[in-house]
């Protein structure tokens, strides 16, 4: 194990630890993620992304390399 200094230890790697990890790096702040999985969740629980959150993964640049479902694709009217 070694040793790292760092600002801020984000502490999990789903949307929530990610995306703060994101907006900190985007603002200068140095932050270091740490995850106990080594690979992404072969569940995951993100169903899709609000207008405002897509607007602040654009403004750090990362709108695109979202996938975007489909029109169509999301749970039934009711």
């Amino acid at each position: 194990m070694t040793n790292e200094a760092t600002k801020v230890l984000v502490v999990g790697g789903g949307i929530v630890g990610l995306s703060a990890a994101v907006f900190l790096a985007a603002r200068g702040v140095q932050c270091l993620l740490v995850e106990r999985h080594a690979d992404s969740s072969p569940h995951p629980r993100a169903f899709g992304f609000t207008t405002r959150t897509m607007e602040l993964y654009r403004a750090v640049g990362l709108g695109a390399r979202i996938p975007q479902a489909p029109a169509g694709s999301g749970a039934p009217a009711g």
